[in-house]
Order: structure tokens, then sequence, then C-alpha cells
């Protein structure tokens, strides 16, 4: 390149932008001043739309049905209450620890909440017919029976009007279906209406209302225990299945452990209806605890039964020492031990003492678990340590005098056996007190309120 072209090109580049360059910022300056311009026009139809979200707003969070939560509290105990005796605490025999995650999924289960279903009824719902969109909003606000219908409309209500409906059998198709109506009469009297019934019913309050069924309809029965309303105010009333309401609830209940390995379990529970709420709640810790004792309480019957069928076998073993030990003192006389051996035998008392104990475990287990669950092989582990340092003592005795060794063994049996006999004895008694104290090992630290 010559030095002529290099000269012109740089001239080139050291030229100024053209204007066409810079028009990028001035339009976008000018881009929006129109905005803002057009937002100055057409600012009544922007503060008309946002007075409208406010107003949708506020109309919302005042017309919108409250919803309540309410939880309680549920402690699982690791252990039951102290008791020493037979197998170091009997109700060991039947006690197997159950983690908190283990403890939910029962208090998730249908055994427990379909008890707490049948306990409040959930399956029927009954309310009022309010007024759509501002009945219910009018009703809480309201202080007295509101004038039934509006514009026309008959039946709607705006006030305090209520009822309670205890009990409301339908055929099954009739279930998760369309709601019953339910008219006050007066006079504590009430019209039943649906679109399955080829005329009303008529019923009283307090009083069972049975239908015996038609071509068209099953049989119904119903009783209403209260109704609060002025003639013509209307309710509806449905009866869902007991299995999907104990589904819906079991979507609806929300468990948890508080804390990392607290063994108290939160469970909460959302309603729309306050005393519906805890009165649900309440029902299922209710539920809990007593299948709980019940399964407690049936373990224990077991375990009576298996130490009851073991105590005249042990009685036996008792006066068998004994007498063996006597007749050995009658022949003998009283043989006086040194203190090796008198170490040597509470040492082994100890010992055998303990080896009874987990020999009797051993069998309680094996009604109850195979020979590899974890918990039999552990109690084999001690017995088999138990063994080894009985038979180290067995050979420190074997160098006692032959006479000396008898007198130790003699004694040894008496004392090992009574101490066995007595302890099952003990521990029967607190088996027998678990059962029949209906004590198990949850219970209700919080209940729900209101």
């Amino acid at each position: 390149m010559t030095p002529s072209a290099t000269a012109s090109t740089l001239a080139r580049a050291a030229q100024p932008a053209t204007p066409a360059a810079s028009h990028g910022g001035r339009d976008d300056e000018i881009n929006l001043a129109e905005y803002i311009d057009i937002l100055v026009d057409r600012k009544w139809l922007v503060a008309g739309v946002t007075a409208l979200g406010l107003a949708l707003g506020v109309a919302y969070a005042l017309l919108a049905t409250p919803i309540y939560q309410s939880n309680l509290l549920i402690q699982v105990e690791d252990t039951a209450p102290d008791a020493k005796g037979f197998l170091g605490d009997a109700t060991s025999l039947f006690e197997v620890k159950t983690p908190a995650t283990g403890e939910i999924q029962i208090l998730r289960s249908r055994m427990v909440l379909g008890n707490a279903v049948d306990a409040t009824r959930l399956y029927i719902d009954a309310k009022p017919r309010y007024l759509p969109i501002v009945g219910e909003w009018l009703a809480r606000r309201s202080h007295d029976l509101s004038t039934p219908g509006f514009l026309g409309l008959d039946g709607y209500v705006t006030g305090r009007e209520d009822i309670e409906v205890e009990r409301l059998n339908v055929p099954p198709e009739l279930e998760d279906g369309k709601p019953f109506t339910v008219t006050a009469l007066g006079e504590n009297r009430y019209q039943l209406d649906h679109e399955d019934l080829r005329q009303p019913l008529t019923g009283t309050v307090g009083q069972p209302l049975e239908f015996a069924g038609d071509a068209d309809t099953g049989p119904i029965s119903m009783m209403v225990s209260q109704l609060d309303g002025r003639p013509g105010a209307q309710f509806r009333v449905s009866r869902a299945s007991r299995l999907a309401t104990i589904e819906d609830l079991q979507k609806r209940l929300q468990l948890g452990e508080q804390g990392k390995q607290s063994n108290v379990i939160t469970v909460s529970l959302e309603d729309s209806d306050r005393a519906r709420l805890t009165t649900t709640l309440n029902a299922i810790g209710a539920a809990y605890v007593r299948q709980n004792v019940e399964r407690k309480a049936a373990e224990a019957e077991k375990t009576i039964s298996f130490l009851d069928s073991q105590l005249p076998e042990f009685r036996k073993q008792v006066e068998a020492s004994e007498d063996l030990y006597t007749r050995f003192r009658n022949k003998n006389g009283t043989i006086a031990l040194d203190e090796e051996a008198k170490g040597v035998l509470g040492q082994t008392v100890e010992l055998q003492t303990k080896l009874l104990e987990a020999q009797q475990e051993r069998r309680a287990l094996a009604a109850k678990f195979t020979d590899i669950n974890p918990r039999v092989k552990i109690v084999d582990g001690q017995i088999a340590a138990i063994n080894r340092e009985i038979g180290a003592l067995n050979n420190r005795v074997s160098k006692l005098p032959t006479i000396e060794q008898d007198a130790l063994r003699l004694e040894r049996d008496v004392r090992v056996n009574n101490e066995l006999y007595k302890s099952l004895l003990n521990s029967s008694l607190q088996l027998r007190l678990v059962k029949e104290g209906k004590v198990g090992n949850v219970r209700l630290l919080d209940r729900a309120v209101p």
C-alpha cells in the first residue's frame, strides 16, 4: 500500500460519525416521550383500571369465605413408665419402638381417620342456603335470623340460620351426589326435597325421619337435631361416602415431626367451619390414642398369658431347689464359705439371673419375630456373652473343695430361682396394670382449640 493510500484511509477513519448513526439515541428519547404522552392522555382510563383492580381485591378480601387453621400436638414416648422387674422392664416384652414417621403413617391410616369420621359424622354436610356472593358475608355480620328470600328467589338466607343433622343414611347412588334441600316449615317441622324423590318428605326436629323407598329411590333415614330458621328458610344437606370422606381428609391433613427426632408430631388441618375444624382434629387425636392403648393392651394380654404359663414351672423349680438345699444342710450342716467363694456365689447368682431373663425374653420374642430379626439377634448375643462369663466362673468354682462346690451350687439355685419367681410375679402384676390402666406410649400434649 502506498503512503498516499494509507493517509487517505486514516483520514476517512478519523471523520466524525454521520448524523444517521446518532438517530438511535434520539429515537429512544422520542419513543419514551410518546409513551409518557399516551399515559397522560389516558390517565382517566389508567386510574379507572387501577381503581377497579383495587375494588375487586377489596371485595374478594371481604366476601371470600375465611379459612381457619388449627393443630394438635402428640408425643410418642420412647419407653413405658419405669418399673424394673422381670427382664428389666416387663413392658419391653411387647414394647416395639416405632419412629415418629411410622406413627405419622398410623395417624394418616383409614383405621384412625375412619374412626374420627364416624365419631364426628364428617360425611354429612349441612349448611344454610346463602344468598349468592354476599350471603355468607352478610350472615357473618348478622346477629339474628333473616327473612328468607331475595328479589323473588325463595329460600335464600343472610342471617344466623343453622342446622344440625345427627344422622343421614341414603342409598349408595345418592352419596357424593346432589344435595337434599331442607325447608323450615315452622313449629319444629321441615320439608325434605330431592330431585330423585317423587314427592317431598315431612319431618320433625328431634325425631327420626324414615322413608322406606320406592321404585325410584332406596330407603332414607334422617335425624335433624337442630333447626334455626324462619319458615321458608332453606338448607343444603348432602351425604358423602365414608371412603370419599376419609380420602379427602387424608389429602387435607398435614402431619410432621416438630423438630428433629423430637418424637412430637404436629397434626394440622384447615377448614371453613371453625367448630367442625376443632371437633375433627380432636376426634383424630382421640382415635389415635385409643387405638394405641388398645394395641398395647392386646399385646400385654398376650404377654400375660405367656408369663402365667411360666409361673407354675418356676414355682416348681423354687420348691425343688429349696428341698435339695435343705436336705444337703441336714446332712452336712451349714458350710461356711470363704470370701472368695462368697464373691463367686454373688457373681454366679447375678449372671444366672441375667441368663434366665435373657432366655425368657428370647422365647417371648420368638413368638413375634423370626431368628433374623435384629432384636432377636441382640438377645442371642447377650446370651452367648453371659454363658462365656458363667463358664469362666465355673472354672474358678471347680478349684474349690467338693463340698463347697455343692453348697455353692445349691445356694445359687435357691437364690436364682427365688429372684426369678418374684420378678415373674411382679412383671405379671405390672402388665395387668398396663392392660387395665388403659395406658399407651402416646399422649396428647395440646388439643385443637377454636
